[in-house]
């Protein structure tokens, strides 16, 4: 019996002895794949739907592609779609399979649910990519997981123990590991430091540069290939096969699963969520699917990923070269002009007067022609939506910022000035002569690996920054992308992407994602450090400086000589 099989029978079992209905037709190829009308999808009904994570880009194509727009649009995890579901609070979540506690509370409830597949996936098994294991049996990750086997060694790899991770109760993947691969067998319990709360914590865990954690982990083929890309992560081949579009969806990957769409049994049959699900099993909508990187229902349905350049003039060129015109001479951060005192925190006050008002008076004294340029720019930007924004306004390397919140404090407006002149500053001022920055800038924004910022941004590090998910292959900005902040004290860049975009969505569709990426010292007259690095000094971890983007520089050498001794 093919683990595929085993699942939808225990699926199927699980939901006729707790009240739920058999999902229909859960076998490959079993959907009709009839040319549905494509239903009507109103702004009341886009605020009925939840789901997990995972499954936000795939709505976030549907949604484009039958309104033109996902606004609206908003999952609150697995559990929480489930809970929503269930309590009447939803009428179509997009999730993976219930679990066994899920499927208990609809018990309790009284709720019969109805389970749809949409698109497959694959519980995959992660490896850093040093790790020189290609492979596991489907025995041998079972084994690794009861307590077997218990070093690489004897899988064919190094002498290295297994660290194998698990994740938290309940969560998607913990429900699909047991299902697919320990099938019964339970797991030697993990301890909460082997149970990351999140996916991306996981995959972190196992990216550590050197190998040096020797991890095992799992994901879903779609989260580890699109949605948290790590290049020194690997997937490992299971039985021989390895993990792909093709295998997926031809069912030759042994660890195969489905995101369903799961509503209500007794959702009435001119409901327009059962008009959206029956229009998604459609040839039209799973090849819509594939083009976003999802594995189709049948593998006739593979097609090209898209491609969406066009984004605020985005091209080819322009989204990979282009050329600082910063000068050559860097910036010290306390080439500060004195504008409106110290505030308690030892930062500049605002000069900001009127902030109630919509198009405040800025007064930057000593310098007319930048005072003058950034009132030209607020009355020439004034906030929108039924919040008139906090503002705030900060100088330092000789230039002035300014930037207010707008729409109900979820969208952002964000300017930079030098103060000799007036000069608002555009992408290529902030970097030197010569350097192409737009590359550095598009290869590294949405990677938290290479992007410390970023990764200290989504660990809530970073105050004032939503890094947002993506929801489509990130093509890159242009070069002349207007839409930017510069926190001067730190040269922390900024870059904001409005509601719509087609790479990222924040915590709610309305919200504006906002990622930050630092400015090494080497590549911008503004930049202070690239990254901070963990390094184990004794029994604690201290982070050592990194200025430039290059290569080490001298300076970091004696800073983090510093560092160590006063930690020893």
């Amino acid at each position: 019996m093919s683990y595929r099989r085993s699942l939808i029978l225990a699926v199927v079992v699980a939901l006729a002895f707790t009240g739920c209905s058999k999902p229909s037709d859960l076998e490959p190829g079993g959907p009709s794949t009839a040319a549905p009308t494509r239903p009507t999808l109103t702004d009341d009904f886009i605020e009925r739907i939840d789901g997990s994570t995972a499954t936000i880009p795939l709505m976030s194509a549907t949604l484009r592609f039958l309104r033109g727009t996902d606004t609206g649009l908003r999952h609150n995890t697995t559990p929480a779609a489930y809970s929503n579901l269930i309590a009447g609070e939803k009428d179509l979540i997009f999730v993976t399979a219930p679990s066994e506690e899920e499927l208990a509370e609809a018990q309790a409830a009284g709720v019969e649910l109805e389970v749809i597949p949409i698109v497959k996936d694959a519980l995959v098994y992660l490896v850093n990519a040093a790790n020189p294991v290609a492979g596991l049996t489907d025995q041998q990750i079972r084994e690794i997981y009861t307590g077997k086997v218990t070093n690489w060694a004897e899988t064919g790899g190094e002498n290295r123990p297994i660290i194998p991770y698990q994740r938290e109760t309940n969560s998607g993947s913990q429900t699909l590991f047991l299902q697919l691969t320990m099938r019964g067998t339970p797991p030697t319990d993990a301890p909460s430091e082997l149970r990351p709360a999140t996916m991306s914590l996981l995959v972190d865990a196992i990216s550590t540069y050197d190998n040096s954690q020797a991890a095992l982990g799992y994901s879903m083929f779609y989260y580890a290939q699109q949605m948290y890309v790590k290049d020194n992560v690997k997937l490992l081949n299971v039985d021989g096969v390895t993990p792909s579009m093709e295998s997926i969806s031809d069912d030759s990957y042994p660890y195969g699963t489905y995101y369903y769409a799961v509503m209500r049994a007794d959702t009435e049959q001119d409901a327009i969520a059962r008009a959206l699900v029956n229009w998604m099993l459609s040839d039209e909508a799973q090849q819509l699917a594939s083009a976003n990187s999802y594995v189709p229902l049948n593998p006739r349905n593979i097609v090209p990923r898209q491609t969406d350049y066009g984004y605020y003039g985005s091209t080819p060129a322009n989204t990979s070269q282009s050329s600082g015109t910063g000068g050559t001479v860097g910036q010290r951060a306390s080439d500060t002009a004195p504008l409106c005192g110290i505030n308690e925190y030892g930062g500049p006050l605002t000069c900001l007067d009127n902030v109630e008002a919509h198009t405040p008076n800025v007064t930057v004294p000593g310098y007319p022609a930048a005072e003058a340029a950034v009132q030209a720019w607020i009355e020439e930007n004034p906030p929108v939506g039924s919040s008139w924004g906090a503002w705030r306004s900060q100088s330092g390397r000789g230039l002035f910022g300014i930037e207010y919140q707008t729409g109900d404090l979820r969208q952002f407006r964000s300017a930079v000035f030098r103060l000799s002149d007036g000069q608002q500053l555009t992408l290529a001022d902030l970097f030197f002569d010569g350097v192409n920055y737009i590359e550095l800038i598009n290869r590294h924004l949405i990677d938290e690996h290479t992007n410390h910022a970023l990764q200290r941004c989504s660990t809530g590090v970073v105050a004032g920054c939503w890094p947002g998910t993506l929801i489509g292959d990130f093509t890159g900005i242009p070069n002349d992308y207007p839409l930017f902040g510069l926190e001067l004290a730190t040269g922390l860049l900024t870059i904001q992407f409005p509601p719509g975009n087609p790479f990222l969505v924040s915590f709610d569709s309305d919200a504006q994602s906002r990622q930050p990426i630092r400015l090494p010292a080497d590549l911008s007259p503004y930049g202070d450090y690239w990254r901070y690095d963990y390094v184990r000094i004794g029994d604690c971890f201290v982070e050592h400086l990194v200025r430039d983007y290059g290569g080490p520089n001298p300076i970091d050498t004696i800073l983090n000589a510093n560092i160590d001794a006063l930690v020893a």
